[in-house]
Protein backbone atom coordinates (compact mmCIF):
# COMPACT_ATOMS: atom_id res chain seq x y z
CA UNK A 1 0.00 0.00 0.00
CA UNK A 2 1.44 3.28 -0.99
CA UNK A 3 1.92 5.97 1.44
CA UNK A 4 0.39 9.21 0.70
CA UNK A 5 2.05 12.43 1.80
CA UNK A 6 -0.85 15.07 1.07
CA UNK A 7 -3.45 12.96 1.96
CA UNK A 8 -1.47 12.18 5.68
CA UNK A 9 -1.49 16.04 6.43
CA UNK A 10 -4.96 16.92 5.23
CA UNK A 11 -6.20 14.34 7.87
CA UNK A 12 -4.06 15.83 10.51
CA UNK A 13 -5.19 18.75 10.01
CA UNK A 14 -9.24 18.38 10.25
CA UNK A 15 -8.21 16.41 13.82
CA UNK A 16 -6.45 20.10 14.95
CA UNK A 17 -9.81 21.81 13.39
CA UNK A 18 -11.88 19.85 15.20
CA UNK A 19 -9.63 20.15 18.95
CA UNK A 20 -9.40 24.10 18.17
CA UNK A 21 -13.14 24.33 17.80
CA UNK A 22 -14.05 22.07 20.69
CA UNK A 23 -11.73 23.96 22.82
CA UNK A 24 -13.34 27.71 21.52
CA UNK A 25 -17.28 26.37 22.43
CA UNK A 26 -15.22 25.15 26.57
CA UNK A 27 -13.80 28.85 26.64
CA UNK A 28 -16.96 30.36 25.48
CA UNK A 29 -18.99 28.44 27.60
CA UNK A 30 -16.82 29.12 31.13
CA UNK A 31 -16.76 32.93 30.13
CA UNK A 32 -20.67 33.16 29.50
CA UNK A 33 -21.38 30.89 33.02
CA UNK A 34 -18.95 32.98 34.56
CA UNK A 35 -20.71 36.41 33.42
CA UNK A 36 -23.92 34.82 34.49
CA UNK A 37 -22.62 34.39 37.85
CA UNK A 38 -21.12 37.93 38.27
CA UNK A 39 -24.24 39.60 37.17
CA UNK A 40 -26.33 37.82 39.27
CA UNK A 41 -23.84 38.96 42.44
CA UNK A 42 -24.14 42.09 41.28
CA UNK A 43 -27.81 42.24 40.63
CA UNK A 44 -28.42 40.79 44.26
CA UNK A 45 -26.78 44.47 45.50
CA UNK A 46 -28.65 47.07 46.69
CA UNK A 47 -28.41 50.70 44.55
CA UNK A 48 -29.78 53.85 44.80
CA UNK A 49 -29.75 56.10 41.60
CA UNK A 50 -32.03 58.64 39.81
CA UNK A 51 -34.79 58.38 36.53
CA UNK A 52 -36.34 61.13 34.50
CA UNK A 53 -39.13 60.44 33.37
CA UNK A 54 -41.33 62.75 30.59
CA UNK A 55 -44.57 64.58 32.24
CA UNK A 56 -47.58 64.71 30.46
CA UNK A 57 -50.59 67.08 32.22
CA UNK A 58 -54.01 65.68 32.03
CA UNK A 59 -57.71 67.57 32.84
CA UNK A 60 -56.40 70.93 32.13
CA UNK A 61 -59.32 73.14 32.79
CA UNK A 62 -61.61 74.28 29.57
CA UNK A 63 -61.90 77.83 30.91
CA UNK A 64 -58.38 78.25 31.59
CA UNK A 65 -55.05 78.33 29.25
CA UNK A 66 -51.58 77.37 30.89
CA UNK A 67 -49.82 80.25 29.84
CA UNK A 68 -46.19 79.38 31.83
CA UNK A 69 -44.04 76.47 31.45
CA UNK A 70 -44.28 73.52 34.27
CA UNK A 71 -41.52 71.01 34.17
CA UNK A 72 -41.77 68.96 31.79
CA UNK A 73 -39.59 65.92 33.39
CA UNK A 74 -39.65 64.53 36.73
CA UNK A 75 -36.28 63.03 38.49
CA UNK A 76 -37.18 59.90 41.08
CA UNK A 77 -34.12 59.20 43.67
CA UNK A 78 -34.81 55.53 43.51
CA UNK A 79 -33.66 52.53 46.18
CA UNK A 80 -34.03 49.42 44.63
CA UNK A 81 -31.71 46.17 43.78
CA UNK A 82 -29.90 45.51 41.03
CA UNK A 83 -31.30 43.65 38.20
CA UNK A 84 -34.74 45.71 39.37
CA UNK A 85 -33.25 49.17 38.93
CA UNK A 86 -31.37 48.17 35.91
CA UNK A 87 -35.33 47.28 34.58
CA UNK A 88 -36.50 50.46 35.47
CA UNK A 89 -34.12 52.65 33.76
CA UNK A 90 -33.25 51.04 30.43
CA UNK A 91 -36.13 49.08 29.95
CA UNK A 92 -38.95 51.29 30.43
CA UNK A 93 -38.82 52.47 27.14
CA UNK A 94 -40.87 55.85 26.84
CA UNK A 95 -43.37 55.28 30.06
CA UNK A 96 -44.35 58.80 31.22
CA UNK A 97 -45.45 60.24 34.61
CA UNK A 98 -49.35 61.39 33.91
CA UNK A 99 -50.49 64.09 36.46
CA UNK A 100 -53.66 65.63 36.71
CA UNK A 101 -53.83 69.16 37.60
CA UNK A 102 -57.81 69.39 37.01
CA UNK A 103 -58.56 69.28 40.76
CA UNK A 104 -55.94 72.40 41.82
CA UNK A 105 -56.80 75.29 43.55
CA UNK A 106 -56.15 78.34 42.12
CA UNK A 107 -55.46 82.35 43.02
CA UNK A 108 -56.29 84.96 41.21
CA UNK A 109 -53.05 87.56 41.43
CA UNK A 110 -52.76 90.25 38.86
CA UNK A 111 -55.66 89.22 36.29
CA UNK A 112 -54.03 85.53 36.31
CA UNK A 113 -54.47 82.60 38.24
CA UNK A 114 -52.00 80.59 40.02
CA UNK A 115 -51.68 77.32 41.00
CA UNK A 116 -48.68 74.62 42.71
CA UNK A 117 -48.78 71.27 43.60
CA UNK A 118 -45.96 69.20 46.12
CA UNK A 119 -44.87 66.08 43.74
CA UNK A 120 -44.44 64.61 47.50
CA UNK A 121 -48.33 64.70 47.21
CA UNK A 122 -48.68 62.49 44.36
CA UNK A 123 -45.44 60.23 45.05
CA UNK A 124 -47.83 57.61 45.83
CA UNK A 125 -50.02 57.40 42.45
CA UNK A 126 -46.61 57.94 40.54
CA UNK A 127 -45.32 54.46 42.32
CA UNK A 128 -48.61 52.88 41.19
CA UNK A 129 -48.25 53.86 37.24
CA UNK A 130 -44.65 52.87 37.22
CA UNK A 131 -44.99 49.75 39.54
CA UNK A 132 -42.25 50.82 41.75
CA UNK A 133 -43.90 49.50 44.92
CA UNK A 134 -41.45 50.87 47.55
CA UNK A 135 -38.22 51.85 46.00
CA UNK A 136 -39.17 55.12 45.50
CA UNK A 137 -37.11 57.95 47.95
CA UNK A 138 -37.54 61.06 46.66
CA UNK A 139 -39.04 63.62 43.46
CA UNK A 140 -37.44 66.36 42.31
CA UNK A 141 -38.58 69.18 41.75
CA UNK A 142 -40.42 69.18 44.85
CA UNK A 143 -43.04 71.84 43.64
CA UNK A 144 -44.80 72.06 40.05
CA UNK A 145 -45.84 75.68 39.60
CA UNK A 146 -49.09 76.34 37.63
CA UNK A 147 -49.68 80.33 35.68
CA UNK A 148 -53.35 80.22 33.89
CA UNK A 149 -55.46 82.84 32.24
CA UNK A 150 -58.82 82.79 31.13
CA UNK A 151 -59.60 81.22 28.23
CA UNK A 152 -61.93 83.73 25.85
CA UNK A 153 -63.57 82.01 22.30
CA UNK A 154 -64.40 84.64 20.14
CA UNK A 155 -65.99 83.72 16.47
CA UNK A 156 -64.12 85.67 13.50
CA UNK A 157 -64.75 85.60 9.87
CA UNK A 158 -62.31 84.11 7.00
CA UNK A 159 -61.32 86.75 4.79
CA UNK A 160 -60.21 85.34 1.37
CA UNK A 161 -56.27 85.00 0.76
CA UNK A 162 -54.78 87.31 -2.19
CA UNK A 163 -54.86 85.55 -5.26
CA UNK A 164 -52.61 85.90 -8.15
CA UNK A 165 -54.14 83.57 -10.96
CA UNK A 166 -53.19 83.22 -14.21
CA UNK A 167 -55.20 81.41 -16.97
CA UNK A 168 -54.17 79.30 -19.92
CA UNK A 169 -55.73 81.22 -23.01
CA UNK A 170 -59.50 80.89 -23.67
CA UNK A 171 -59.54 79.67 -20.00
CA UNK A 172 -61.48 82.35 -17.26
CA UNK A 173 -63.02 81.73 -14.42
CA UNK A 174 -66.31 80.65 -14.07
CA UNK A 175 -68.69 81.91 -11.66
CA UNK A 176 -67.74 82.72 -7.68
CA UNK A 177 -64.64 81.73 -6.25
CA UNK A 178 -65.73 79.98 -2.69
CA UNK A 179 -64.38 78.73 0.48
CA UNK A 180 -65.53 77.09 3.97
CA UNK A 181 -65.48 77.62 6.68
CA UNK A 182 -66.47 81.31 6.15
CA UNK A 183 -65.83 81.92 9.76
CA UNK A 184 -63.80 80.09 12.86
CA UNK A 185 -63.50 80.00 16.13
CA UNK A 186 -60.31 81.49 18.11
CA UNK A 187 -59.57 79.82 21.94
CA UNK A 188 -57.01 81.70 23.49
CA UNK A 189 -56.32 84.18 25.85
CA UNK A 190 -58.42 86.89 27.04
CA UNK A 191 -56.30 89.53 26.67
CA UNK A 192 -54.43 88.43 23.17
CA UNK A 193 -58.42 87.47 21.47
CA UNK A 194 -59.81 90.72 21.52
CA UNK A 195 -57.46 92.15 19.04
CA UNK A 196 -58.19 89.40 16.71
CA UNK A 197 -61.14 90.08 14.06
CA UNK A 198 -60.46 87.85 11.01
CA UNK A 199 -57.92 85.38 10.01
CA UNK A 200 -56.28 84.80 6.10
CA UNK A 201 -54.22 82.08 4.27
CA UNK A 202 -51.13 82.70 2.93
CA UNK A 203 -51.22 84.18 -0.92
CA UNK A 204 -51.92 81.81 -3.77
CA UNK A 205 -50.00 81.98 -6.82
CA UNK A 206 -51.26 79.55 -9.35
CA UNK A 207 -50.13 79.55 -13.59
CA UNK A 208 -51.82 78.11 -16.49
CA UNK A 209 -55.12 77.36 -15.27
CA UNK A 210 -57.61 74.97 -16.97
CA UNK A 211 -59.07 73.02 -14.47
CA UNK A 212 -61.49 73.34 -12.08
CA UNK A 213 -59.06 73.78 -8.49
CA UNK A 214 -59.71 72.49 -4.60
CA UNK A 215 -57.09 73.83 -2.50
CA UNK A 216 -56.17 73.37 1.19
CA UNK A 217 -54.77 76.20 2.94
CA UNK A 218 -53.52 76.66 6.32
CA UNK A 219 -55.17 79.16 8.80
CA UNK A 220 -52.72 82.21 9.66
CA UNK A 221 -53.36 83.54 12.62
CA UNK A 222 -53.01 87.54 12.60
CA UNK A 223 -51.29 87.54 15.53
CA UNK A 224 -47.88 85.62 16.13
CA UNK A 225 -48.56 83.67 19.66
CA UNK A 226 -48.45 80.24 20.42
CA UNK A 227 -51.10 80.10 22.79
CA UNK A 228 -54.29 80.72 19.99
CA UNK A 229 -56.24 77.55 18.99
CA UNK A 230 -58.65 77.52 16.00
CA UNK A 231 -61.51 75.53 15.16
CA UNK A 232 -60.40 74.53 12.04
CA UNK A 233 -56.94 74.83 10.72
CA UNK A 234 -57.57 74.99 7.48
CA UNK A 235 -60.00 75.68 4.68
CA UNK A 236 -61.32 74.57 1.38
CA UNK A 237 -61.03 76.88 -1.45
CA UNK A 238 -62.92 76.20 -4.56
CA UNK A 239 -61.69 77.91 -7.59
CA UNK A 240 -64.25 77.51 -10.73
CA UNK A 241 -62.56 77.30 -14.20
CA UNK A 242 -64.00 76.73 -17.78
CA UNK A 243 -62.89 77.27 -21.46
CA UNK A 244 -64.63 80.50 -22.89
CA UNK A 245 -65.24 81.30 -26.19
CA UNK A 246 -66.37 84.26 -28.46
CA UNK A 247 -69.98 85.16 -29.42
CA UNK A 248 -71.78 88.44 -31.00
CA UNK A 249 -75.30 89.69 -31.14
CA UNK A 250 -76.78 92.38 -32.70
CA UNK A 251 -78.76 94.86 -30.58
CA UNK A 252 -81.30 97.29 -30.97
CA UNK A 253 -80.46 100.95 -29.28
CA UNK A 254 -83.22 102.31 -26.47
CA UNK A 255 -83.13 105.92 -25.88
CA UNK A 256 -83.89 107.31 -22.34
CA UNK A 257 -84.27 110.98 -22.34
CA UNK A 258 -85.96 113.67 -20.06
CA UNK A 259 -87.83 115.80 -23.17
CA UNK A 260 -91.47 115.22 -22.84
CA UNK A 261 -92.41 117.04 -26.50
CA UNK A 262 -89.70 115.62 -28.49
CA UNK A 263 -87.47 112.17 -29.64
CA UNK A 264 -84.67 111.36 -30.16
CA UNK A 265 -83.57 108.84 -32.87
CA UNK A 266 -80.29 107.16 -33.41
CA UNK A 267 -77.92 106.26 -36.46
CA UNK A 268 -77.39 103.40 -36.28
CA UNK A 269 -80.35 102.52 -34.17
CA UNK A 270 -78.68 99.19 -33.58
CA UNK A 271 -74.96 97.96 -32.48
CA UNK A 272 -73.02 94.38 -32.60
CA UNK A 273 -72.11 93.40 -29.18
CA UNK A 274 -69.11 91.09 -28.36
CA UNK A 275 -69.15 88.92 -25.61
CA UNK A 276 -66.85 85.88 -24.01
CA UNK A 277 -68.95 83.21 -22.58
CA UNK A 278 -68.57 79.57 -21.01
CA UNK A 279 -68.56 76.97 -23.49
CA UNK A 280 -71.43 75.30 -20.92
CA UNK A 281 -73.58 78.83 -21.31
CA UNK A 282 -73.37 79.36 -25.00
CA UNK A 283 -76.77 78.21 -25.94
CA UNK A 284 -77.97 79.73 -22.90
CA UNK A 285 -77.74 83.67 -24.85
CA UNK A 286 -80.27 85.46 -26.35
CA UNK A 287 -81.51 88.71 -27.50
CA UNK A 288 -83.55 89.43 -24.62
CA UNK A 289 -81.14 89.29 -21.74
CA UNK A 290 -79.54 92.09 -23.22
CA UNK A 291 -80.62 96.00 -23.06
CA UNK A 292 -78.32 98.31 -24.42
CA UNK A 293 -79.74 102.48 -24.75
CA UNK A 294 -78.54 105.88 -24.94
CA UNK A 295 -79.20 108.47 -21.90
CA UNK A 296 -79.80 112.39 -23.00
CA UNK A 297 -80.42 115.65 -21.44
CA UNK A 298 -81.75 119.11 -23.27
CA UNK A 299 -78.75 120.72 -21.68
CA UNK A 300 -76.47 118.51 -23.35
CA UNK A 301 -77.65 118.16 -26.55
CA UNK A 302 -75.96 121.29 -28.24
CA UNK A 303 -72.27 119.75 -26.59
CA UNK A 304 -72.49 116.71 -27.73
CA UNK A 305 -72.62 115.33 -31.47
CA UNK A 306 -73.34 111.73 -30.39
CA UNK A 307 -73.68 110.07 -27.51
CA UNK A 308 -72.33 106.79 -25.99
CA UNK A 309 -74.20 103.51 -25.82
CA UNK A 310 -74.45 102.44 -22.74
CA UNK A 311 -74.90 98.72 -21.08
CA UNK A 312 -78.50 98.83 -19.21
CA UNK A 313 -78.39 94.68 -18.74
CA UNK A 314 -76.83 91.61 -19.71
CA UNK A 315 -76.86 87.73 -17.91
CA UNK A 316 -75.14 87.82 -15.34
CA UNK A 317 -72.54 84.76 -17.02
CA UNK A 318 -71.29 86.92 -20.02
CA UNK A 319 -68.66 89.32 -20.41
CA UNK A 320 -69.23 92.10 -23.01
CA UNK A 321 -65.71 92.90 -24.80
CA UNK A 322 -66.75 95.46 -27.31
CA UNK A 323 -69.72 97.44 -28.48
CA UNK A 324 -69.55 98.90 -32.33
CA UNK A 325 -70.13 101.47 -32.66
CA UNK A 326 -69.39 102.83 -29.51
CA UNK A 327 -71.00 105.93 -30.07
CA UNK A 328 -73.92 106.45 -32.28
CA UNK A 329 -75.26 109.98 -34.07
CA UNK A 330 -78.59 111.23 -33.23
CA UNK A 331 -81.25 113.89 -34.79
CA UNK A 332 -84.08 115.32 -32.33
CA UNK A 333 -87.20 116.48 -33.37
CA UNK A 334 -91.14 116.02 -32.60
CA UNK A 335 -92.53 112.68 -31.68
CA UNK A 336 -95.02 113.02 -34.02
CA UNK A 337 -92.17 113.95 -37.02
CA UNK A 338 -89.91 111.39 -35.81
CA UNK A 339 -92.47 108.43 -35.27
Amino acid sequence: MKFNFLTFVRRNRKAKDKISKREVYVFLSCLGISIIIWGLIKFDKLYYGSIEFPIVYTNIPDNKLLINYPDSVLTLNLQSQGFDFFSDKYLSGDQAIYINIGDLKFEKVNGVYKSFLLTSQISSNISRQLSLSNKLISISPDTLSFVFESMKIKSVAVILPDLDLDYEKQYQQYGSITFKPDSVRVYGPASVIEKIDFVSTDKIELKKLKNNQELSMKIISPINNNKLRFSENEIQISIPVSKYTEGSIELPIITIDSLSEFKIKTYPDKVLVTYLVALNDFKRVNVDMFQLGVYYKSDELSANKTLKVEILHQPPFVEIVKIDPERVEYIIGKRHIIN
